[in-house]
């Protein structure tokens, strides 16, 4: 699933450009204020870690920020927070305390959202703690508070607005996905109906043209049209059995007399089964005396594939064999037929 940070835009150089614009823009009010006339050297330290800040909270990669820079953008913004905090004249260079929220805001949509949260929240409960502690009357609490409540609820908000953004994107891929593998499941049905169609009808046209040109059908052609008959439910009932040495076997079975019923997974298979298992098939639909005989394809994850089950004048053989033709399993004679 796409991670919602993933769609933040603040990974590369224009989110960059834009927070650093803000920046420049605090230095403007700096200077318009004479923030740089009180505590000159941490004052200007301050700007410098803001402007490092507003460049780590928008480092690549793309989606959720990597350990180091959340690291350097929190202590960054605990280090603007102490020098702000302890200035002497506060009212002044209380715009860095608002910008050290920024970068620190901009964590939860960029993937830290409980750093994020955490830290905006220390930063309120240090700026209550001063109001209440110390005797400068400006800023007030609201005002200095103010900053990283707002700058929190954009983040979220910010957040949210990306989980419902990703979240219809991720829905419509699903969907759009969907339709395609059943588009393409609709395509293979309908060309192996077809081609199924087309064989059915290679077999079945000579016989009913036969019939279509006669007013009797002899004993041959009846047996004929049996056989192709059963060759046809085959095909349909025991695609997984197919074998064309299985199918001429089976053939010449029922043009015998005998009774013979395949019974498969249902599956139309052209590769069919190997030669070995065919050929121990074959000798099942060969047995001397043979009257009847059921030959089953058992399901995946069983040691013996096929199961054959043949009755004879001598008895009842039962026997099974696996993919490569091995014997599994077989008790001849083992009843009179």
């Amino acid at each position: 699933m796409i991670p919602p940070s993933a769609g933040s835009g603040l990974d590369g150089l224009p989110a960059r450009v834009a927070l650093l614009f803000v920046w420049m823009t605090g230095i403007a009010h700096g200077l318009e204020v004479r923030a740089f006339d009180v505590d000159t050297a941490p004052v200007l330290l301050a700007y410098a870690l803001a402007a490092v800040a507003a460049v780590a909270v928008t480092l690549p990669p793309r989606g959720r920020l990597p350990a180091a820079p959340t690291a350097a953008v929190v202590t960054l913004g605990a280090t603007i927070t102490v020098i702000v905090l302890t200035s002497p004249d506060v009212s002044h260079v209380v715009w860095l305390f608002d910008f050290a929220s920024y970068p620190i805001a901009l964590l939860i949509p960029r993937g830290r959202p409980l750093v994020g949260g955490v830290c905006l929240a220390l930063l309120i409960a240090a700026g209550t703690a001063w109001a209440l502690v110390s005797d400068q009357t400006d800023p007030s609490w609201g005002r200095i508070v103010s900053g990283p409540l707002v700058a929190g609820a954009i983040g979220f908000i910010w957040l949210s607005t990306l989980r419902r953004i990703v979240g219809r994107e991720t829905s419509a891929r699903s969907d759009r996905e969907r339709a395609e593998m059943l588009s393409e499941a609709a395509v293979a049905a309908t060309r192996a109906y077809q081609d199924e169609l087309a064989r059915v009808t290679d077999e079945s046209e000579p016989v009913l043209l036969d019939i279509a040109g006669t007013e009797y059908l002899d004993e041959p052609t009846q047996r004929r049209i049996g056989i192709v008959e059963g060759r046809i439910r085959d095909r349909l009932r025991a695609g997984d059995l197919f074998h064309p040495r299985v199918t001429a076997a089976v053939d010449t079975a029922r043009d015998g007399g005998v009774r013979v019923l395949l019974i498969g997974g249902g599956t139309i298979d052209d590769e069919g089964i190997s030669d070995d298992l065919a050929d121990r098939i074959v000798g099942i639909l060969e047995l001397p005396g043979l009257e009847h005989v059921t030959v089953r394809r058992l399901p995946p994850g069983r040691r013996a594939a096929v199961s054959a089950v043949a009755g004879t004048t001598g008895g009842t053989v039962r026997a099974a064999f696996d993919h490569a033709g091995r014997d599994v399993g077989m008790r001849p004679d083992t009843s009179a037929s």
